[in-house]
């Protein structure tokens, strides 16, 4: 009986020791003890952006032409397009039905976008539904003004991760 108290207590104050060094060594480095799945172990770059100097109202030319290109195409129902300088991002959504088809789609549609848009657009498009959220919200805070250049920047680059091939 004395062992097994004797026992218990050694661990228990080794469960206390262990969690405490981890506790320590995250807030002395100054991370959170709590690792988030969203840390990427790839950075997408963005070439020829201009950060802070974009306005981000300004820069839709591109993303309006997209939208256009492939408005009129057939299962798609709802498009979402941001651009900066030659990069534009587009995600659609796609009726329900036509899912079975998302490569045949998205073939049309990056077909369709490279003969209508100019020949040095850098075009990142989608179907993927987390993509297509994060871009409606993007494209509604531009609309409300509610994002600066360098934070245009960096949205497109989180949504960019998402954006992956069907």
């Amino acid at each position: 009986m004395r062992v097994s108290r004797v026992l218990s207590t050694t661990v228990a104050v080794a469960l206390c020791l262990m969690m405490s060094a981890c506790t320590n060594d995250s807030e002395e480095s100054g991370e959170s003890a709590i690792s988030h799945h969203t840390e990427h172990p790839h950075v997408v770059e963005l070439t020829n952006s201009p950060h802070e100097n974009a306005t981000p109202a300004k820069e839709q030319q591109l993303a309006d032409a997209a939208k256009d290109a492939i408005s009129e195409m057939e299962h798609i129902t709802e498009i979402h397009a941001v651009s900066l300088e030659n990069h534009v991002f587009i995600s659609a959504a796609v009726e329900h039905h036509a899912r079975w088809n998302l490569k045949d789609v998205q073939k049309q549609a990056e077909t369709e976008l490279e003969e209508q848009l100019p020949s040095d657009a850098d075009i990142h498009f989608s179907t993927d539904l987390k993509a297509f959220k994060e871009l409606k919200n993007l494209e509604e805070d531009i609309v409300e003004q509610k994002v600066d250049g360098w934070h245009l920047h960096e949205r497109l680059l989180k949504i960019k991760e998402f954006m992956k091939p069907v």
